[in-house]
């Protein structure tokens, strides 16, 4: 039977077709195989009327701590039954007793210093007002002043009023205060801001020689001043009252330390005038002094001695006690007694150490040398009642 050439050709071709797809089928199936399968490929290819189930994963639950976290304010403000601060007001005779306390008739903020009533404001912002003029606001009470008396030496003036049940605290010595030392900011009562003393005198520009009968140092911290902050407290974090704001809105916020005050008021609460120990003498701190040329013997450190020539003041007071001790404009103080004046504090600030008419031994350096000169200090009255 002879075979044309038409069903050879279709025959070639059905062949040809049976081979290729065993070789796809087999090729396609090695791939499978050699492909990782995952679970959840393989649900995919279960039957719907399959009765088998799919593995369920682990689940761990995580325990959740509902312990509160510690306040970063420490409790003994955060949780304080009263505040230390009060608003002064300026009360104009306008005014009647139904109106409202207005944010400009705000002078200043005042610390409570005393559970009985005392108050602490800057003698800055209050100079110049008679205390029947003022209206003290603490955690919805309103008082009066009874007494006020300024502290010249501090730069503050101490008011008494009938407040009572206050929280008083404990004051900072200038040796507790160093650069860097966090603090809070008590802006207004219970609102807290975290701040730190980015220097211990603000005011390093002055070459006048400045009285040892006042106290010109100004803490420097962080941040700025606001409007109606004046006289807020700064708190250290063992909660010992570092000082008060003493600058204007948008200042610098510079801090009147409670070191240059503190020492007055006990002379304050047992109803005497302030009285301090003085040199009476003039001086610029030779750590914040930038001088041109300085001379090869001059300390880095210590009191010079240098009259106020805008004042036509000299560097030492006639009769007083550095005069009878024998010192002389130029020379630099660099101890007294034990305290050594490295710029953690202005002269009146150590002076205020000591009681009138003690004996001391001041270190001094003139021409170079160093010599010991034996000094009995004078007495200074630094307070005025206001009326």
């Amino acid at each position: 039977m002879t075979i044309s050439g038409e069903f050879r050709q279709a025959l070639f071709t059905l062949v040809a077709s049976i081979i290729a797809g065993a070789l796809a089928g087999s090729i396609a199936g090695w791939l499978f195989v050699q492909a990782p399968v995952l679970p959840n490929e393989i649900l995919i290819a279960v039957p719907s009327q399959t009765t088998g189930t799919a593995p369920m994963p682990d689940i761990k639950v995580i325990p959740v701590d509902r312990t509160p976290l510690e306040p970063i304010v420490p409790p003994a403000f955060a949780e304080r039954r009263t505040s230390s601060i009060a608003t002064v007001y300026a009360v104009h005779p306008s005014k009647n007793a139904s109106d409202l306390l207005l944010r400009e008739d705000v002078l200043t903020l005042a610390v409570a210093i005393t559970s009985d009533g005392w108050f602490v404001a800057p003698q800055d912002a209050i100079e110049d007002r008679r205390i029947e003029d003022l209206l003290f606001w603490h955690d919805g009470r309103v008082a009066t002043a009874t007494k006020a008396v300024a502290d010249d030496r501090g730069g503050v003036i101490f008011f008494k009023t009938d407040l009572d049940s206050l929280t008083s605290p404990a004051f900072a010595r200038y040796q507790d205060v160093s650069r860097g030392l966090a603090a809070w900011l008590e802006r207004r009562s219970g609102s807290f801001e975290a701040v730190s003393v980015t220097a211990l005198n603000d005011d390093a520009d002055n070459l006048q020689g400045r009285t040892s009968r006042r106290v010109f140092r100004r803490l420097l911290l962080t941040g700025l001043s606001r409007d109606g902050h004046t006289g807020a407290p700064v708190w250290g974090m063992n909660g010992t009252l570092l000082g008060i704001v003493d600058s204007g809105p948008d200042e610098p916020l510079r801090v009147l330390p409670a070191s240059a005050w503190s020492p007055s008021l006990s002379y304050v609460l047992l109803g005497e005038k302030v009285m301090h120990a003085d040199l009476g003498v003039r001086a610029a701190d030779l750590v914040y002094l930038r001088l041109l040329r300085p001379e090869e013997h001059m300390p880095k450190r210590g009191a010079w001695l240098l009259r106020d020539k805008a004042a036509s003041l000299p560097a030492i007071d006639r009769g007083s006690a550095a005069a009878v001790a024998g010192l002389k404009e130029y020379d630099v103080i660099q101890r007294i007694d034990r305290d050594i004046l490295d710029g953690t504090a202005d002269l009146a600030e150590i002076l205020a150490q000591y009681k009138p008419g003690s004996d001391v031994t001041l270190a001094v350096i003139r021409n170079g040398e160093v010599i010991d000169i034996p000094v009995t200090l004078g007495s200074v009255v630094v307070s005025r009642e206001l009326k």
